[in-house]
This record gives structure tokens, sequence and C-alpha cells, in this order.
């Protein structure tokens, strides 16, 4: 469905040539006092790292340099995989910056190649699992151990720009910090003929690739080939730095407050982190395992959704034009003993879009109140609808509402089921059926069917139902 009020908010970002805020509060809790960055530079053919710029943020970052990335040679990251392990092992709180998606997917491919490499050093498997892990908790909604400044940015603003052009940090930067007397969309188009997504530009990139035919020898020549590529590469690296840093600064430029009950996610994403930074364990691949990943995922998702839902009034407006919170009087309230149930709250609510049906919960924003929609039903002579709404929780919350107050129903209501969930889990891996985990097919057992007309058993079933 369209994003209207997004529409909206760049169509303004358009006319007044500055990116807008369409969020109220900010979806990352303020950083903590160390801030760990990291900005690579690829291949892009072969999808390898030959250059990585990190470093606490703040500070000027340390480059490693690898002038011929296919090789095997590994010892050029050793720099890096000592400054990881030093800010994850010392670090109170853990915060790490990447510029952008493409240098999170570096990190996951340092993961997978070097976690469980037998021909890597200690530290650089350790480093391997180190990667897999920040990955593996970019993953999760709302998680607040990972920060990818593109996608951070485009998640808070609008600019005057497409979506596919947002993409490109450097054009989207233009339009929060635009230099001045400068049109943002002529120094975002400018910008975007730079490449902004972990990779040199083209004719450094040709240079560097004629350069290494040279650089294999063993004379002075390419002694010199190599100099060159480590400086075209060290240069890329520091580039993809100041973007990083800037990114940051933009978003914190924002200055949008913290979500109201943000340690809901700040505790998870915390404990989740630094449970898996302990033991460094790999990536789940039997079936109970990766149920139960899952199922984590699906609730943080759950949490953050209705963190966010409730901490921010632009993101409920957001709601509100695809039917998903609903704006309602209140007019009625049937409780025949108060504080008690049974407890019937009739809701007026006028709004275009309203994707409400009967059963659906719902919960009342700032209130401690839960239940179900009864019944929904067109008010006579108003466009209107009266929502009759069952209180399921919070009934002595209700017996207190005013009548004909304002209120917002939400339909972001969090089920964690990882309780009965776990269980089931677990006897799924105890009992390990052959349909489950086996490497083939059970043999069909096809049932014979009683000779009754096939009406006669549906109506039986229907009777028993």
């Amino acid at each position: 469905m369209t994003d209207l009020p997004r529409i909206v908010a760049q169509v303004a970002a358009h006319l007044g040539r500055r990116a807008v805020p369409v969020r109220a509060t900010s979806g990352l809790v303020p950083d903590p006092t160390t801030v760990f960055g990291v900005a690579p530079i690829r291949v892009v053919a072969e999808q390898r790292v030959q250059a990585i710029a990190f470093g606490l943020m703040g500070q000027t970052p340390e480059v490693v340099t690898i002038w011929n990335p296919l090789s095997r040679e590994t010892g050029a990251l050793e720099p890096f995989s000592l400054a990881l392990d030093t800010y994850l092992r010392t670090a109170p709180e853990v915060r790490i910056w990447l510029p952008h998606p493409a240098a999170l997917e570096i990190i996951d491919l340092l993961g997978h190649r070097y976690a469980n490499n037998e021909n890597a050093s200690e530290s650089l498997r350790r480093m391997g699992a180190q990667c897999r892990v920040i990955a593996d908790e970019a993953t999760y909604a709302g998680q607040q151990i990972v920060a990818v400044a593109s996608d951070l940015l485009q998640e808070h603003v609008a600019t005057g720009q497409s979506p596919v052009e947002d993409h490109h940090l450097g054009a989207l930067l233009a339009w929060l910090t635009p230099p001045p007397g400068v049109d943002p969309a002529i120094e975002a188009a400018r910008r975007a003929l730079v490449p902004a997504a972990a990779m040199l530009d083209r004719d450094d990139d040709d240079r560097v690739d004629h350069l290494r035919r040279t650089a294999k020898g063993t004379d002075r020549r390419a002694d010199d080939a190599r100099r060159e590529i480590e400086q075209i590469l060290e240069s890329g690296a520091r580039a993809e730095w100041d973007l990083l840093t800037e990114a940051r600064a933009a978003f914190w430029g924002l200055q949008l407050p913290a979500m109201v009950d943000a340690a809901e996610l700040i505790e998870p994403s915390r404990g989740r982190f630094g449970y898996a930074i302990g033991v460094l364990h790999a990536r789940p691949a039997a079936p109970d395992k990766l149920g139960r990943l899952l199922d984590a995922q699906e609730l943080a998702l759950d949490i953050s959704a209705d963190v966010a839902a409730c901490s921010d009034a632009s993101l409920r407006e957001r709601l509100r034009s695809k039917g998903k919170a609903v704006t309602v009087v209140l007019v009625e309230r049937v409780q025949p003993k108060r504080g008690f149930r049974p407890c019937l709250l009739r809701f007026y609510a006028r709004q275009d879009v309203l994707r409400v049906r009967p059963g659906a919960k719902l919960k009342l924003l700032h209130h401690p109140i839960v239940g179900r929609v009864v019944t929904l039903s067109a008010v006579a002579g108003r466009q209107g609808t009266m929502i009759e709404f069952e209180v399921l929780d919070g009934v002595r919350a209700a017996s207190t509402l005013g009548r004909l107050r304002r209120f917002e129903l939400l339909d972001t209501i969090v089920v964690d089921m990882s309780v009965p969930k776990g269980k089931a889990y677990t006897r799924l891996s105890r009992e390990q059926p052959p349909l489950v985990y086996g490497a083939a097919l059970p043999a069909p057992a096809p049932r014979i069917l009683p000779a009754t007309p096939l009406d006669l058993v549906a109506a039986t079933l229907r009777r028993r139902a």
C-alpha cells in the first residue's frame, strides 16, 4: 500500500530543498562512550575484501590493505582482528557503525570465510566468528548493537529524490547537509557519480586492476606497483570512513528523542549479543534450532513494531493511513459491576481506512487495556463506524475511562510464545521424527478409505466439528 505520509514528506523535502524527518523519535538509542566503526572496500567481481578502515569513531582510523585479495595470505587482516577483539572484550556497551548494507554484507562474508577456516590463524578464526555474530545481530528488528548509517537515515528522513537514489549514501547526505548555496538535487547527482557501496570508483578500480599484473613480479617495478595499489586502496577506505563519519553526525544531528519504551529493545539486544559473542556458536542448521531462530526474529519484529508505534506519533499517523491504528471516541461502557467482567466498550470511529475485523485483538495506547472486537456496525445518519470492544485485560483500568474522550486502538499486541514453542522444539529434537530430520521422505503408506460415499463422510465430520 502507498505510504501517503511519506510521499507528502518527500514533496515537502523537494519543495524545501532539504531532507524532512518522518519520525518523531529515534529508532536508535544514543551511542555509548566508545563506538567502533568499520568501512571496508571490496573487489566488485569477487566480493573479497581489499581494504578496511576501522577504529573508534571520533579518532583517526587504522587502515589495512590487501594488494592481492585473491591470494591465500591473510596476515594483513591481523590488525583488524586484534582491534575488533579488543573493543568487543573491553567496551562496557557495544555499538558498531557501518556506512551501508554493502559493508554489512562484507562483515558477513568475513564471518563465512574465516570462522571455520583451518588454514587461518586462531585470531582470524575468532574474528570470523565475531563478524558472524555481528551480521546475525543485524537481522533482528529493533536491535541496538549494529548501526547501518544509510538504513537508519532512510528510515528517519525523506528526501526530494527517489527511494532508489536514496540508497546512495553520498546522495542521501546531500539532502541532509548540503553545501551552502548549492542545490541538494544537483549536489546529490554529482555525488552519485562516485560509488558509495564499499568499492573504488571506476578509474581507481581500473588502475588497481592494471597494476596487479605488474605487482605479481619480484623486481622493483613490482614493488612500486604494490605500493601504488596500497595507496589507492587506503585512499578509498579513508573516503568510506569519512562518509561513515558524516552519516553518523547527520543522524545524530536530527536530534530526535529516544523512544519511551526503548528499554524493551535495549535489554534483549545486549543480552542476545553478549551471549553470542561469549560462546561464538555456529549458525543453526538443525530444524529445531532454525525454528527457534525464526521465532526469536519474529518476536523481535513484533516488539520493535509495538515500541515504535507506542512511542512515535508520526509512525502512528502512517499506521492510521493503512488502517492499522484507529482513533476512537468512547461513547458507552457496559459494565454491570464496576471493576469486573464483563466489560464492553462502545467506540465511535470516523476514519477513511479501517482494517479492523470482528475477533481482532487490539490495545489502547497508553493504557494497560487489551480487548477483542466483537462487532462493527454503521451509524445511522453518520459516516462513522461503531466498534463494540470486549475488554479482556485491564478491566479495572477500563472502569476509569471517561466518556466522549479520544483514544487510540493499535493492533501491535505482542504475543510471546517462546515458552510453549520452546517445549515443542525440545520434544522435536528429542524424538527426531524422520519426516523432519530424515535424509529422505518416509515410504508412502496409502490409507484405505471405507466404502462410504464421501458426501456422508463429510457430513459426519461436520457434525463432529
